[in-house]
């Protein structure tokens, strides 16, 4: 699946110190797009039987994850210039260093549990061949399903900027900023699936979606050190370290399409695209505080899309 970018902010700025006049050009935290990643979803299910309406029903486990997102990335100054960071006025150790690098981590897992009511085929059609042998063929039909259950997931996010000078070793001049983020989604996961199947393959639509809570917890910290461009003021630094909880609205939604061969009748082989929502958490780039003058600096507006192909394939027993 591939992911969306992360949030755009702006990081530093390349400053010409010789030629003011030349234009500042802007950097952010939106780097290169992700590799996409593989993941996988496991669904386990037990039939309940029939209702009193001759409809399925089922109980199901289903785990949805294990994308894990990396990008890297660094900037070196152009000749004659130095970046400043609009982070913080005056950031020893970052405002004025020549190179910077940025590495962004993201992974993603849920769990849901779901009860599944599912409309039944209608009656299988007996035909005569020529032969005077008698086949059984199913009739084809539309299968709509509701899906109601509870669903937990699981948004985990790091994001560290660094910088350096060639001409100062790490004690002389050096700064590294590191942003942790965690999410936890509990929700009432609301669904349906619609079915066309046919005799031998089908095609599939499923949509869910689920209005959850979130608790969200960040911390960050600061530590960088300037004894190079501060020669007449004496050695600067800065360090701290902060961290802060917050519970918010959240929401999880995915829409998977899906089509399906029977190689069996109890075994087919699938394929499918899917799209996934994620959205009122705290992602790591929206909690930028170099200056650490927000006492509890968390923001659970972020959001994320994910969107992939998938193959598979689905058995009963």
């Amino acid at each position: 699946m591939d992911r969306s970018h992360n949030n755009r902010r702006g990081l530093f700025e390349d400053v010409d110190q010789v030629s003011p006049a030349r234009a500042t050009i802007n950097y952010t935290s939106t780097a290169q797009p992700f590799n996409v990643a593989p993941g996988a979803r496991i669904t386990i299910g037990k039939s309940l039987g029939r209702d009193y309406l001759d409809r399925d029903r089922f109980f199901d486990f289903i785990y949805y994850g294990g994308m894990a997102y990396e990008d890297n990335a660094g900037r070196n100054a152009a000749s004659d210039g130095v970046f400043v960071t609009p982070l913080a006025a005056v950031a020893p150790g970052f405002h004025g260093a020549p190179s910077f690098t940025t590495k962004f981590t993201s992974n993603f897992n849920s769990w849901e549990w779901n009860y599944r009511l599912r409309r039944r085929l209608g009656r299988d059609q007996l035909v005569m061949s020529p032969g005077g042998n008698w086949t059984r063929h199913a009739e084809r039909g539309w299968l709509p399903s509701l899906i109601l259950g509870t669903r937990l997931a699981n948004v985990n996010e790091h994001f560290t900027l660094s910088s350096s000078r060639e001409d100062a070793t790490e004690a002389q001049f050096s700064g590294r900023y590191h942003i942790d983020a965690g999410n936890w989604l509990l929700g009432l996961n609301i669904g349906g699936e619609l079915i066309s199947q046919n005799e031998f393959n089908y095609w599939w639509l499923r949509c869910r979606a689920a209005p959850a809570l979130t608790f969200a917890s960040t911390a960050q910290q600061a530590a960088g050190i300037d004894t190079v461009l501060t020669p007449t003021t004496g050695r600067q630094t800065i360090a701290f370290s902060d961290a802060a909880t917050r519970t918010g609205p959240g929401f999880i939604g995915d829409l998977t399409l899906m089509a399906g061969w029977h190689i069996t009748p109890n075994f087919a082989l699938q394929v499918g695209y899917d799209f996934l929502w994620v959205a009122g958490m705290a992602t790591a780039t929206r909690q930028f505080n170099l200056d650490n003058r927000d006492v509890n600096a968390i923001d659970v507006g972020g959001q994320t899309y994910y969107n992939g192909v998938s193959f598979g394939f689905y058995g009963s027993w």
